[in-house]
């Protein structure tokens, strides 16, 4: 049946999926012809710095592709046409026997990026073990629930992507800015550390650097308390606060009261997973061949972090417009944050325990040193309740949906 009318918001979803698409293609173009120009010498750059670049210009490649789903059910939507069924039950089996692979492509990626064919062989293998865990984690949530249709879905993808993402950036600066600003101050009344990090600045500017030396030249900055709580401010606090609201900010958009719970918890899951892949797609970007597989070991985890937090999020948004027990969706968001807030902090916990030395003991504070010790079987263990919460969501959701399924089969029969 014809519908009718325009549908503006398809059409705006129509034409923002397409520019999206078009854009993510010439943005890979222009990415490729500077790789091929750093690859061939043309640049003046080492051969070895154009695999970075290759990794980016399939990384704009996909996700020019992941925007075109979106423009196609959006086309159909205007046309009035009804979408194709394109119901997959066995795409959970499917993600599952991938994540078999997933260790064998991460064992890949740093024998693959020291090889002259890094920049041809690398970035598809890094593509598919960024995106395999993602969409594992995304399948295990939804199992056997009735989800929304996939024009909504592809839409939140876009929007994550273009508009989410960006958001989350933005504030994230404004917010490391103030807190470098307050930093700054604090400096001006340290007159003495002022000097020594001048002096670290110069000294860094004649010195060729390894690791070894950055962290015998920083260990005396690291030791003063500030710039730990610092860190600490940002990363565990502030940062959280900012993603877990922003992240679902396409659910508030996707259908208010009209959003089942099963619903807003895939649509959360969905932002969570757009979310990750672009953060990780930027660090894989940023990343030199023999570092692949620590990216890819690190990132396994944090994808899950930001699916279940946001699918929290989500699910308490849909549940409070339908019974308006608004207390329910802010201990929803209470919990996202304390989740990613802890995960964040043992992360600069462990960044600091390169720094744990028997000739540098750091941090100096008993505290931050138990902490740095025991950051590894926290992370471990704030995985397990990710993937437990990913598991308990989908159950009760499952539940909660049966009653509502066995109604209609009966009037059906």
């Amino acid at each position: 049946m014809q519908q009718s009318g325009t549908h503006w918001p398809s059409l705006g979803q129509f034409i923002l999926s397409s520019l999206a698409a078009l854009g993510g293609l010439a943005v890979a173009g222009l990415l490729f012809c500077s790789g091929l120009l750093t690859l061939t010498g043309q640049t003046g750059m080492p051969a070895a710095d154009s695999v970075p670049v290759f990794i980016l210009t399939w990384a704009a490649a996909l996700v020019a592709v992941l925007m075109l789903p979106s423009a196609a059910f959006s086309l159909l939507r205007l046309l009035g046409k009804r979408p194709p069924a394109l119901e997959w039950k066995g795409r959970f089996v499917v993600a599952s026997v991938l994540m078999f692979i997933w260790p064998l492509l991460v064992a890949l990626s740093s024998p693959l990026g020291q090889t002259e064919l890094a920049w041809l062989l690398l970035p598809p293998v890094m593509l598919a073990a960024i995106l395999i865990p993602i969409w594992w984690y995304i399948e295990f949530g939804r199992r056997g629930l009735a989800v929304t249709g996939p024009q909504r879905t592809w839409g939140v993808v876009v929007f994550s992507t273009l508009v989410s993402v960006p958001a989350i950036i933005t504030a994230e600066v404004v917010t490391i800015l103030f807190v470098a600003s307050g930093v700054m101050v604090w400096f001006t009344s340290r007159p003495e550390l002022a000097r020594r990090v001048t002096a670290l600045i110069e000294r860094l500017q004649t010195v060729d650097l390894t690791p070894e030396l950055v962290e015998r030249l920083a260990a005396p900055f690291i030791e003063e308390p500030v710039f730990l709580f610092a860190t600490l401010f940002v990363v565990a606090v502030f940062t959280p606060l900012i993603e877990e609201l922003l992240k679902p900010l396409a659910v508030w958009l996707a259908g208010g009261a009209r959003l089942t719970p099963a619903q807003g918890y895939w649509l959360g899951m969905v932002s969570g997973a757009a979310f990750a892949l672009v953060e990780t797609l930027g660090l894989a970007g940023s990343t030199t061949g023999p570092d692949a597989a620590s990216v890819l070991v690190a990132r396994l985890s944090t994808g899950l972090l930001h699916i279940v937090t946001a699918g929290l999020t989500g699910w308490a948004m849909a549940a409070t417009w339908r019974d308006g027990r608004y207390l329910r969706l802010v201990g929803a968001y209470v919990l996202a944050v304390a989740i990613h807030g802890l995960w964040n902090a043992f992360g600069v916990f462990v960044g600091f325990s390169p720094l744990i030395t028997p000739d540098l003991a750091l941090p100096a504070d008993p505290l931050a040193a138990a902490l740095t010790q025991a950051s590894l079987p926290v992370l471990a263990g704030l995985v397990v309740i990710n993937l437990v919460i990913l598991f308990w969501m989908n159950r009760q959701l499952r539940r909660s949906e049966m009653p509502a399924v066995n109604v209609v089969e009966s009037t059906a029969g």
